[in-house]
């Protein structure tokens, strides 16, 4: 007992020397104990004295003595029990040995009542291995200590020993799981949760090496993948295996991919790339030995990654501004990444879109989340998140999902930033063949078909192929609220593709799991809480731990459809419909003009006709007529759009010199650079202008002229109606020859007739390639414009009623009766070729025939010229930025800790650790 006793008195003094490290809880035990045995001394001594004398005056026998060394030795102060005790307290000894040591070689221990975060302030830790250890937790004890140890001597980056015993929540706080384990700390985060781990992975790897310079890149390839590949030892019917194997790159440990764009034949990971048949590898079979082998035959390696061109799967994400396409995204990393919210917890947290909002914390103050920032995104109040479109490629086994994130439609801050979004998602798809889904995100809430949401739904399917509508999949976000259905939104746009099917033959359908999915990616915000350190309520856990769970199977299901279940849309077919669109908006003011100057060119050239009749043909003077009048056009471009008021005190109308013909003078410009997408250029009325700035939101009045918003317009260039004398080749003619009189009178009268049919016949071409040009789009969109050029030509009618009610010119009212004639004409054309296209007896308009009938146009002898201008005019202040970037992401960057590799390398290498 003596012996435990000194032993035990030993232990006593170690842990109040390193009190530090052992809890008050252990120390009071060996003081207890200690207190224990001396009682027991005390005792036992006592009994023994007083059975000794019992036994010399026969009042007892040696048996006494044999019953009191077994009571005691079924006591706790025992020699055995104390010796059982003594050795329980070996983790704890061991523990003291291991801090003294670790601190001697430069490590930090943080024990009770030390706080973490002040230590690496301290010592300025921005990247630091932490091991969170447990001595009471023997799994995985040894082998953490040992690895632990070799970083420490590595001497790259500060080590801290964190005594969970003595802090049994600090690995909750820190969000990093339980038990023993060693987590890489950089810059604020976890980058990895179990080095250890992942070192005992990164040994597992199969490694390459290039036997030349790789050349450096700032951008990767955006056709990039991951692929796996046979060891090129196998090739040789010996040694390692056959099966095929991912690969590494033995320097800087990223996963090796292969560049899949056109001829390119390039490795590539962080080191750069190089040509494939430039790499030499090593697999981690037992049997490959040290050495690193390269392909003896090129063609056959080449042959084999032609085959490694992954499938991709395009996904493009629209919807209203606010309705959380960038939250939805970041949780759709995440839910590819981790199956479950604990997951999620453990590993490093994901958020390819920057993203803020607002909380309310355990104390009741307003708190800020804010996952990292960037340009691309805005978080100002009401505003499109995202700013431009942009790729987030992920490589699912082998398959590649990239997801295109665009900019919401119906941006509150305002017409200028919102305008420019369509062209700029129009432009970023093009350069893509084919898109697999098109995801339309809406909240489950929105019980009326407001204008906003019509005008969001219409403007989507206005600028999408019909060939899409399969394509289509409508996303319910924040659908937590509504028990994971579509809630109030789904009656409303039940009737509304109910409507499109009635209208256009367009069917879209609704049916869950195939083109309706419900998640709610509050999860992901949930998880980003809980990684700033806010704490919740198990109920509140277990709520979004379903959250999350539903939402990976709706991504999963969401996946699978557009995989298998519907024929990828050709990307071409929706930008050349949108090219289409654009030349149309863009000529139909110019070919409404040049309509109505066609009808001002026939009266002045009749005016001519009647003059010269009523002249006596020996007073003709061929030299004084050779000029005949013209009207024409002065295009002036304009590098942005305005909204200018067309009403009858907001406009001048003015007569043009020598002429009876009038033109209209927008004198009231409203708002300048007003880049409202959806409008109709030159068109009224237009609802799309009620969201113009200078409108009043409540009465829908313009604020600068007081005028409804019905009567504005958008100007997108200044035309000037001019009056010009042109040579009249017939006239010019018949001045080289020697005619009488008589005969001269009739030439010119016949120069004259034949002019104002050609200007006749030059409207029918134009009637009629307007009427091809609304049928196209009536037979290629899901929801297609109203017709441009007949709202137009009814404005222009309109326009010119006004003008006559003020100037009773009975000329006005002969353009009236033109122009109403022409749009009958028009309304006709476009009718009898509808009909046509219906009984597929007329050949139906591809959109590469609509550059070829702008090039007929333009080539019309009296007007196509004019035509040019305009366009030219038109098209000048329409030129766009165009940027296409993309996001690659990497799983394993988040699972796994790249930084570790280098210890694995050593070892594949042949080095000794």
């Amino acid at each position: 007992m003596n012996q435990s006793q000194r032993e035990l008195n030993d232990i006593h003094d170690d842990f109040k020397k390193y009190s530090f490290c052992i809890t008050d809880d252990d120390v009071q035990r060996v003081v207890k104990l200690l207190q224990s045995i001396k009682t027991a001394q005390t005792s036992i001594r006592e009994q023994l004295h007083k059975a000794i004398v019992d036994i010399r005056h026969g009042r007892s026998d040696v048996q006494a003595i044999f019953s009191i060394i077994d009571y005691y030795n079924n006591q706790p102060a025992s020699r055995a029990a104390v010796d059982d005790f003594i050795n329980s307290l070996i983790p704890l000894r061991e523990k003291i040995d291991y801090v003294a040591d670790i601190q001697k070689k430069g490590a930090h221990y943080i024990g009770k009542g030390v706080s973490l975060k002040s230590k690496q302030r301290e010592h300025n830790s921005n990247e630091c291995y932490i091991f969170f250890c447990s001595w009471s937790q023997p799994q995985g004890l040894a082998e953490n200590k040992r690895y632990f140890n070799s970083l420490i001597e590595e001497k790259k980056f500060t080590c801290f020993l964190v005594d969970i015993d003595s802090q049994p929540d600090i690995s909750q706080r820190e969000g990093v799981g339980d038990g023993n384990r060693i987590c890489l700390f950089n810059n604020g985060e976890y980058i990895s949760n179990d080095c250890f781990g992942d070192y005992l992975e990164d040994r597992k790897k199969c490694l390459v090496k290039c036997t030349r310079q790789r050349t450096k890149t700032t951008t990767k390839s955006n056709k990039r993948v991951d692929f796996d590949l046979i060891c090129p030892q196998s090739l040789k019917g010996q040694y390692c295996s056959d099966k095929v194997k991912e690969w590494f790159c033995a320097d800087c440990g990223e996963r090796l991919q292969y560049d899949s764009k056109g001829s390119n034949h390039n490795f590539l990971c962080e080191c750069g790339s190089a040509p494939i048949n430039t790499f030499q590898f090593r697999c981690s079979d037992p049997e490959h030995g040290t050495n690193f082998i390269g392909f003896s035959d090129n063609k056959h390696l080449t042959n084999l990654v032609k085959q490694l061109r992954p499938k991709e799967i395009n996904i493009l994400i629209l919807g209203e501004t606010g309705v959380g396409k960038s939250t939805w995204i970041n949780g759709f990393a995440n839910y590819l990444t981790f199956q479950t919210l604990k997951e999620a917890e453990k590993g490093r947290q994901i958020y390819l879109v920057p993203s803020k909002f607002t909380i309310t914390d355990s104390n009741g103050m307003m708190k800020d989340i804010q996952v990292g920032k960037a340009e691309n995104e805005s978080f100002d109040v009401g505003a499109s998140s995202t700013q431009k479109p942009r790729s987030y490629v992920f490589n699912v086994g082998k398959k590649t999902i990239r997801l295109i994130d665009t900019p919401g439609i119906g941006d509150c801050r305002g017409a200028d930033q919102d305008a420019l979004n369509f062209s700029s998602i129009l432009q970023y798809i093009a350069p893509i063949a084919e898109i697999h889904g098109i995801c339309i995100l809406l909240k489950p809430n929105n019980s009326r078909m407001n204008i906003v949401f019509k005008y969001c739904i219409n403007e989507l399917l206005t600028h999408l192929h019909v060939s899409a509508a399969q394509n289509i999949a409508f996303c319910f976000t924040n659908a937590r609220g509504t028990f994971y259905r579509p809630g109030d939104t789904l009656p409303v746009l039940m009737k509304f593709l109910g409507d499109l099917k009635a209208n256009r033959g367009v069917e879209i359908s609704l049916s869950k799991g195939t083109t309706y999915y419900c998640m709610d990616n509050e999860s992901f915000r949930f998880l980003c809480c809980l990684h700033e350190g806010e704490k919740f309520a198990e109920e509140e856990h277990n709520n979004f731990e379903q959250s999350w769970t539903l939402a990976v199977r709706e991504t999963e299901i969401l996946l699978n459809h557009f995989e298998n279940d519907v024929d990828p849309h050709i990307v071409g077919q929706t930008v050349s419909l949108n090219e289409a669109r654009t030349l149309i908006l863009t000529l139909a003011k110019p070919l409404a003009d040049i309509s109505q100057i066609i009808q001002d060119n026939i009266s002045e050239v009749n005016m001519k006709k009647d003059m010269i009749t009523k002249l006596d043909a020996r007073n003709i003077d061929l030299e004084k007529d050779l000029m005949i009048p013209q009207i024409g056009i002065k295009a002036e471009p304009l590098d942005y759009p305005r909204t200018a008021c067309t009403g009858i005190n907001c406009v001048d109308i003015q007569r043009l010199p020598n002429s009876n013909a009038k033109m209209t003078i927008y004198k009231t410009i409203c708002h300048d650079h007003c880049y409202l997408d959806g409008i109709v250029p030159e068109t009224c009325p237009n609802v799309d202008l009620q969201k113009c700035k200078a409108m009043n939101p409540s009465t829908l009045n313009c604020m600068k002229c007081g005028c409804s918003w019905d009567v504005h317009i958008h100007i997108k260039f200044e035309q000037k109606k001019v009056k010009v004398m042109v040579e009249d080749p017939v006239t010019k003619q018949a001045l080289q020859k020697n005619l009488s009189s008589k005969e001269k009178q009739k030439i010119l009268i016949q120069s004259l007739n034949d002019r104002v049919e050609k200007y006749r016949e030059e409207q029918k071409t134009i009637d009629k390639i307007c009427a091809k040009f609304g049928a196209f789009l009536k037979e290629n969109s899901i929801v297609p414009y109203n017709d441009t050029i007949e709202d137009y030509l009814k404005f222009n009618i309109g326009e010119l009623k006004r003008q006559g009610n003020n100037t009773k010119s009975p000329e006005t009212l002969q353009n009236v009766e033109r122009l109403e004639m022409q749009l009958r004409l028009y309304q006709e054309t476009k009718r009898l070729l509808d009909q046509k296209m219906e009984s597929g007896h007329a050949k139906k308009v591809e959109a590469t025939e609509i550059k070829q009938m702008q090039r007929q146009l333009e080539q019309l002898e009296l007007t196509g010229k004019d035509i040019k201008k305009l366009f030219d005019a038109t098209v000048c202040g329409q030129q766009t930025n165009f940027c296409y970037t993309e996001t690659y992401f990497d799983d394993s960057q988040y699972r796994r800790n790249k930084s570790l590799f280098s210890k694995a390398k050593d070892w594949a290498l042949g080095g000794n650790r």
